[in-house]
C-alpha cells in the first residue's frame, strides 16, 4: 500500500511540475500572425493564423496548410503535395524563423518575408568568376532581383535564385546545385564540392 501511494505522489508531483513547464514554452513564442510574403514579391501574398502553438497558413495560391512550433525558431507545417489543390496528400515543409521575426526560410528553398521585396538586402554578386580560383577557367553570373544567371567555364548555362543572402539555388540542366556565398563576396562554395572565386589565386 506504502509502495502504490508513494506511485501515485511521484506521477502526482510530475503533473505539477510539467504543466507549468509547457505553459512557460507557449510563452515564449513569436507571434508570426499576419500577411507574408513568398519570395518577398508582393504579388504573391501569404497568410499565417497562430494560435497558441498552433498555427494555420495560406501560400500564394490559396493552398491552406496547418503546423505547429517546434520551438521559437522552427516551425513545421504540412502541405499538400499537389500545386493544385488543397486534398490529397500531404508533405512536410520545415521553417526557420531569422531573429528579426522578418523572414522564414523553408526546407524547400523557399523563403517568406514579412514585408514586400528583400532584393535590396541581397548582395551584388553579378560580374566575372572563377573556377577554384583558376584564371583559364572564367565563370559569369547575371543577376536580376532574386533571380539569376550562370555560366560556368565550359560555358554551360543554368538558371537560379537566392534563397537567402547568403544562399542560392541553381539548375543545371536536371542537375540542382546550392550555392554558399562567404561573408566577404569573394567565395561560392557549391554543394557539388567545388567554388567559385571573384579572384584569381
Amino acid at each position: 500500500m506504502k509502495r502504490v501511494v508513494a506511485v501515485i505522489s511521484t506521477l502526482a508531483c510530475m503533473a505539477f511540475f510539467m504543466g507549468p513547464s509547457a505553459t512557460a514554452n507557449a510563452a515564449t513564442l513569436p507571434n508570426i500572425s499576419g500577411t507574408w510574403y513568398s519570395g518577398g514579391d508582393h504579388s504573391k501574398r501569404c497568410e499565417i493564423r497562430q494560435s497558441g502553438n498552433s498555427i494555420t497558413l495560406t501560400n500564394e495560391r490559396g493552398q491552406a496548410a496547418t503546423g505547429s512550433f517546434v520551438d521559437p525558431s522552427r516551425i513545421t507545417t504540412s502541405w499538400p503535395m499537389s500545386a493544385y489543390t488543397s486534398m490529397g496528400p500531404q508533405t512536410q515543409i520545415e521553417g526557420r524563423i531569422s531573429p528579426s521575426l522578418d523572414t522564414i526560410l523553408w526546407s524547400n528553398s523557399t523563403y517568406w518575408t514579412r514585408g514586400g521585396s528583400t532584393t535590396g538586402a541581397l548582395p551584388d554578386i553579378s560580374g566575372t568568376w572563377y573556377e577554384s580560383g583558376d584564371p583559364s577557367k572564367r565563370c559569369h553570373i547575371r543577376q536580376h532581383g532574386t533571380s539569376l544567371t550562370l555560366t560556368n567555364a565550359s560555358g554551360q548555362t543554368a538558371t537560379g535564385s537566392f534563397v537567402n543572402p547568403r544562399q542560392m539555388k541553381t539548375r543545371w540542366g536536371i542537375t540542382e546545385i546550392d550555392g554558399h556565398l562567404s561573408h566577404d563576396l569573394w567565395r561560392i562554395d557549391w554543394s557539388n564540392s567545388t567554388h567559385w572565386t571573384r579572384g584569381t589565386n
